[in-house]
């Protein structure tokens, strides 16, 4: 076996990574898409001057010195409501009531609050607090001016994205292409989860898990069934996925004679070059990435948790990267409960769960097998233990990185 390749390494062993085709869809159907050029304003947001609360437009230096014990005089002239366009142009000493999201008056600068106002009289109120210029008002263009970029290429759109660009008429996007991930499962002892293992067989589950992920990450899970441990068979359905998906994934080859069986058939793949034959990370040490003209091919391990784990710090940025996004792994601090160990050369991957204690929180190192999906359910996170690190002692502060 060629020398381990660090995780950082692996990923850029795979060079520039060939982006998705682009279509435009309904931005009301975007959500969990990836934006493929700037998003641009076409106008301004709020695109007047409006009042942010109830009350009576003003000048604000007609306030000044006001208070409860000598509040200034001012003259109504008439009302705004939501929706309306103001006629009257409000002049020093004088103030109009107003209504919340309604546009301001000519003259106005400023909304003082009703519970501010005493009425009086004729057409007088009487102001008890002093207003600073601009106060309980949303000025043109304060959330986004015209020509703005509103969302970037690679967001990930959100529910509040699609309000906002509801909001601002814009009725179509341009996005990526889901990418398509073939899910090629292979192994001599697997079976359909429907089935009843019979002795030395196991259900699939990293075809499941793998598609759940790929979906969650933006891409498109292509499944190609169970494949036994057979040179032709093999080598057949992995050149049909290329014809058919943008990235192959091979699941399996967790004994050697497999391992050698995947290893061998992607290197025979024409215009096909293996990458990597294996990563410097634990789990998942025996993993091979290979590249068909631009197609990229991971050849994963058998073992559920190596699977995740692999998929998590190399697969997905690689899907990820296709549609020009970056993840943003989500971080806490949190105190570990006891000393975890580890033999140096490997980035190791501790699951961990997470407990709040003494208004602290604390990292629960969980089973560390590879075949331990159970684990993976009960743990709220991971925790990263250097390629040259020996381990981390109890007692100390530890980031973990969430599961999604």
């Amino acid at each position: 076996m060629l020398e381990l390749k660090t995780v950082d390494e692996a990923k850029k062993i795979l060079g520039k990574i060939r982006l998705m085709e682009t279509e435009t869809i309904e931005a009301t159907e975007s959500l969990d898409r990836f934006v493929a050029i700037d998003v641009i304003s076409p106008e301004d947001l709020p695109p007047f001057n409006k009042a942010m609360m109830d009350g009576y437009a003003v000048k604000a230096e007609d306030t000044f010195g006001a208070s409860e014990e000598k509040p200034v005089s001012l003259s109504l002239i008439g009302e705004i409501k939501i929706g309306e366009v103001p006629e009257k142009e409000v002049k020093k000493g004088e103030a109009i009531k107003i209504n919340t999201g309604a546009i301001m008056p000519q003259g106005a600068d400023s909304v003082e609050m009703l519970e501010y106002v005493d009425s009086v009289r004729g057409e007088k109120i009487l102001i008890r607090k002093a207003l600073t210029p601009g106060e309980n008002v949303a000025k043109r263009g304060e959330d986004i001016k015209k020509g703005e970029v509103l969302l970037a290429k690679g967001h990930k759109i959100r529910s509040q994205d699609i309000g906002a660009l509801s909001g601002l008429g814009i009725t179509k996007i341009k996005v990526f292409k889901r990418p398509k991930v073939a899910i090629i499962p292979t192994g001599d002892e697997l079976v359909r989860p429907s089935r009843r293992p019979e002795s030395g067989q196991i259900r699939d589950m990293n075809t499941y898990s793998l598609a759940a992920q790929i979906k969650k990450c933006g891409g498109e899970p292509i499944s190609f069934g169970i494949i036994k441990d057979n040179y032709k068979v093999l080598k057949k359905k992995i050149e049909e996925a290329l014809s058919k998906a943008d990235m192959v994934l091979i699941s399996g080859g967790s004994s050697v004679g497999a391992y050698d069986l995947t290893l061998k058939v992607m290197g025979s793949l024409a215009k096909g070059k293996i990458l990597t034959q294996g990563v410097a990370i634990k789990p998942g040490k025996p993993t091979i990435i290979a590249k068909v003209k631009e197609k990229i091919i991971f050849g994963l391990p058998g073992n559920p948790v190596s699977v995740m784990i692999v998929f998590r710090k190399i697969v997905k940025p690689t899907i990820l990267a296709m549609m020009n996004a970056k993840e943003k792994a989500k971080i806490v601090n949190a105190r570990l409960v006891r000393t975890v160990t580890s033999s140096t050369g490997r980035e190791e991957y501790i699951r961990v769960r997470l407990e709040e204690k003494e208004e602290m929180l604390i990292a629960i190192p969980l089973h560390r097998g590879s075949a331990n999906i159970v684990s993976l359910i009960k743990a709220d996170g991971l925790l990263k233990i250097p390629r040259l690190s020996e381990g981390i002692e109890k007692g100390q502060m530890v980031e973990v990185e969430l599961w999604d």
